[in-house]
């Protein structure tokens, strides 16, 4: 399953703000899905050329599912609030920026991670598609929970979130060393109550 991730990480930090992005990005996995039947091909250790004519390495099926499987196990232990305790599975030289705006460490992410635990204690990420290429591992899917914490200056609201989010997350050497991930924040604070007002 080759996909041109370079334009999808591109586009990625734009997500947030243009609908037609996300349905173009959705269009880029879901077709390479389908035209596979949802199985990533079968390919041995080495180096090809993607479509826009840059190099990547290609990785074998098995080190795929390693590395989806990495991935996946991250999520659960972010819905748990134990990200500290996955540490050992993250590179030193890791990166993160959430929403498209905001750049983190591995330490910042681990407070990003337990601050939306606290603010909805019951919080799981819910994925429909998970896409493997290479050391590349995409996830689509809804972030469910319930406010029932305080938020950023934000008190409890009891209002039941259902939120679509994608994620971008690299692998390297068994290690993750890079985490994306974007939703639509005004879709956000609308589902919690508020109305949001453009500003002119």
């Amino acid at each position: 399953l080759l996909i041109d991730m370079k334009r999808i990480v591109i586009l990625l930090p734009r997500l947030h703000q243009n609908r037609l992005v996300y349905t173009y990005i959705l269009a880029i996995v879901l077709s390479s899905l389908v035209s596979c039947n949802g199985k990533p091909d079968k390919v041995d250790n080495k180096e090809v050329s993607n479509p826009i004519g840059t190099t990547q390495a290609v990785v074998s099926a098995n080190e795929s599912e390693t590395n989806k499987a990495l991935v996946l196990k991250m999520y659960e232990e972010f819905d748990k609030g134990k990200l500290a305790d996955f540490a050992l599975n993250m590179s030193t030289d890791f990166k993160c920026n959430v929403l498209g705006n905001t750049d983190l460490d591995w330490e910042g992410f681990i407070q990003f991670g337990n601050g939306f635990l606290a603010a909805f204690p019951d919080g799981k990420h819910n994925f429909d598609y998970v896409i493997v290429n290479g050391e590349n591992v995409v996830t689509i899917g809804t972030y469910t929970g319930t406010h029932l914490g305080d938020m950023q200056g934000i008190a409890p609201t009891k209002a039941r979130i259902a939120l679509p989010v994608m994620h971008l997350d690299r692998v390297v050497e068994g290690k993750i060393v890079e985490h994306r991930g974007l939703a639509n924040q005004v879709q956000f604070m609308t589902q919690l109550g508020f109305s949001m007002v453009p500003q002119n």
